[in-house]
């Protein structure tokens, strides 16, 4: 998958299955924006060490963390975990992250 196909299928999963904070999925299954990209590239949504070594890696969350102006992977978590974040401005972010990934490529 392109990074914007990544993108694409992590919008579609937390509009599937919910967005949380603070861990990579809770107990109603919802995912935090780095749940949903282990899900959307095959991994199990809860397995953190894969999740904290494939980020640095992935172009999809190159393309989130240039999206939200912060200098890498661990500041962006930190953005969706701000307590007066709003599942809307998540998806807002995934689609600003979907168009720089698409003029990447």
């Amino acid at each position: 998958m392109t990074p914007a196909e990544i993108i694409r299928e992590m919008r579609a999963l937390l509009f599937e299955r919910g967005w949380c904070r603070h861990g990579l999925t809770n107990a109603l299954d919802e995912l935090c924006l780095l749940g949903a990209h282990n899900v959307a590239t095959g991994m199990q949504a809860d397995d953190e060490i894969a999740a904290y070594t494939q980020c640095f890696a992935s172009g999809a969350i190159s393309a989130l963390v240039e999206a939200v102006g912060c200098s890498g992977p661990y500041m962006l978590f930190i953005w969706q975990d701000e307590i007066d974040r709003t599942f809307d401005e998540v998806i807002d972010l995934l689609d600003k992250a979907e168009k720089i990934a698409e003029r990447a490529s």
